[in-house]
């Protein structure tokens, strides 16, 4: 079955900042990447709306406050997408970018990290899966109760 094309598209995407420390003791141990901490924060912004072309920055850190770790991460992710219909409204452009292009860009960290980290078993080098929706939410929220 020929799979559709999404109305945005990833046109970019760019990792600055990252930063990586190694636990060398812990290396040989096997972890639990259920057990990683994951922080996450993003920002998106129109970056040409003639062109229909949008931002997001995403930050994050992984296990930032771990002693007992093989590592721990930091970096920042730019993603910039285009929209491909002029007739797509603002409020599902707003959709599409909050969780399709929050997914797009975590799922490719997931993917940097893991080539990364190659020094440790494959196991221990998937960063763990997130709930989008519910960072989405959280974030929204303090701007609705100052509304």
């Amino acid at each position: 079955m020929k799979a559709k094309k999404s109305v945005m598209q990833l046109e970019t995407v760019r990792v600055d900042n990252f930063r990586l420390e190694w636990s060398l003791s812990t290396l040989e141990d096997k972890f639990d990447p259920g057990d990683y901490t994951v922080n996450l924060d993003f920002n998106i912004a129109p970056l040409d709306e003639s062109e229909q072309l949008y931002g997001i920055k995403l930050l994050l850190k992984v296990n930032e406050r771990k002693t007992s770790t093989p590592f721990r991460a930091k970096t920042e992710l730019y993603g910039t997408f285009r929209f491909t219909s002029e007739e797509i409204s603002e409020e599902r452009k707003a959709r599409y970018l909050l969780l399709n292009g929050l997914s797009i860009l975590y799922s490719f960290a997931r993917g940097y990290f893991f080539a990364k980290l190659d020094s440790l078993p494959p196991d221990s080098r998937l960063l763990p899966t997130v709930n989008l929706l519910d960072l989405v939410e959280k974030k929204a929220a303090p701007k609705r109760e100052n509304t």
